[in-house]
């Protein structure tokens, strides 16, 4: 028995682990730890790659130097080799033969090609087949994952009956009963003109109608973040707005501007924020629909034009 060999027994024994907890710890054969603990390296020679992991991970379970049994090993290789050659020699003498033979200075043992490795380094190793197993099905979950998520994603949400397009930039100000889609659509089209309707035209621009006896309607902003702003109205400036920066100090609670206007004496407004993300606008109490398009940091114009009965469309800019 090496001194390799007690050492790593007498370690084990020493935590008091048995043989076959030791063999359930490294994955190792039971009749490889055997060989092993009684010094019998001669028996894998040409398999000193497994041997030395082997060995590792028998050292990192005992607790025991990795580098220092790695280096026993290796010298112990060193003298089975040239055990072995000696043999040879003395043998070939007694034929009565000359032999030339020269003992390597550094001798590195041949790594052993995969398909030439002894039965005996890793036969009676029941973790083997439990891991090609769980690889196995590992790999057929896998595919038949990436083929649900195709399937998936040929299905297109038209098909569904109760899509709604996201884009639909007309929206009323209340929401309409259910019942109402199936009625005749010979309906009384005047009923429109009682609703607040707000239409989207263009980034940040929008138009809305009123109720036809509306006489004034209220113009409100909710400032979430900080930002610079002033406002026009029928294209000039309007001196009840003060223009600052509005919720400079960052507050959770929005600052709110709300302004009443008189519907024969208003056409349109823009208002130009230095500062265009997470404002909210509000008509009457119904919000502006904002788009992902109509956040950005850059200054820019919220303009809001008002469609009266007579149609007329205002052309008034701006001026500063």
């Amino acid at each position: 028995m090496s001194q390799l060999g007690q050492m790593l027994r007498k370690k084990r024994e020493d935590l008091g682990m048995s043989i076959e907890e030791l063999s359930d710890k490294t994955m190792i054969a039971v009749n490889v730890l055997a060989d092993i603990e009684s010094g019998l390296f001669e028996k894998y020679c040409g398999d000193e790659m497994y041997v030395k992991m082997y060995l590792r991970r028998i050292s990192f379970v005992l607790d025991v130097d990795i580098d220092d049994v790695t280096e026993q090993y290796n010298t112990l290789t060193m003298e089975i080799s040239q055990a072995k050659l000696n043999q040879e020699i003395e043998e070939s003498q007694k034929k009565g033969k000359k032999t030339k033979i020269k003992t390597p200075k550094n001798y590195n043992p041949k790594k052993p090609s995969p398909m030439m490795v002894k039965k005996a380094v890793y036969n009676n190793n029941p973790y083997t087949s439990l891991f090609r197993t769980v690889v196995i099905l590992v790999l057929i979950c896998a595919i038949l994952t990436v083929v649900w998520y195709g399937i998936a994603l040929t299905k297109t949400p038209q098909k569904d009956p109760t899509f709604k397009d996201p884009n639909q930039s007309t929206i009323q100000g209340e929401v309409p009963n259910k019942d109402e889609d199936n009625q005749d659509e010979t309906k009384d089209p005047v009923i429109d003109n009682q609703e607040l309707t707000i239409t989207r035209n263009d980034v940040l621009d929008f138009s809305f109608t009123l109720p036809t006896h509306a006489t004034e309607f209220t113009f409100k902003v909710e400032y979430v973040t900080a930002s610079w702003a002033k406002l026009y109205v029928n294209g000039s400036e309007y001196s009840d707005f003060e223009s600052r920066i509005y919720n400079e100090a960052l507050s959770s609670d929005p600052e709110v501007v709300e302004i009443t206007f008189k519907v024969d004496e208003f056409e349109s407004l823009s208002l130009r924020n230095g500062f265009n993300l997470r404002h909210r606008y509000y008509i009457n109490g119904q919000e502006v629909p904002l788009t992902d398009e109509d956040s950005f940091r850059d200054p820019a114009y919220f303009n809001l034009k008002l469609i009266k009965d007579t149609g007329e469309q205002n052309t008034n800019e701006p001026t500063e």
